[in-house]
């Protein structure tokens, strides 16, 4: 990747960034080994269902999980 990646710390009260998502996905790459479950769990982060992602965020969720 080489857009900008954040490290976002536990416990953050401001919403996601675009660089904290770039940096959670470096993270699922490293730790789980197959593509088709870090699509799946990027779909699911994508939904935003606790409404703690920027809008910038999801959308980088969305377009990893549809690569």
């Amino acid at each position: 990747m080489t857009d900008t990646i954040a490290h976002r710390q536990n416990r953050a009260t401001h919403l996601m960034t675009a660089a904290e998502a770039r940096g959670i996905i470096c993270e699922m790459e490293q730790q789980v080994r197959s593509p088709a479950k870090r699509k799946k769990m990027a779909a699911f982060y994508a939904t935003n269902i606790f409404g703690k992602l920027s809008d910038e965020a999801v959308a980088v969720y969305r377009a990893y999980s549809a690569s």
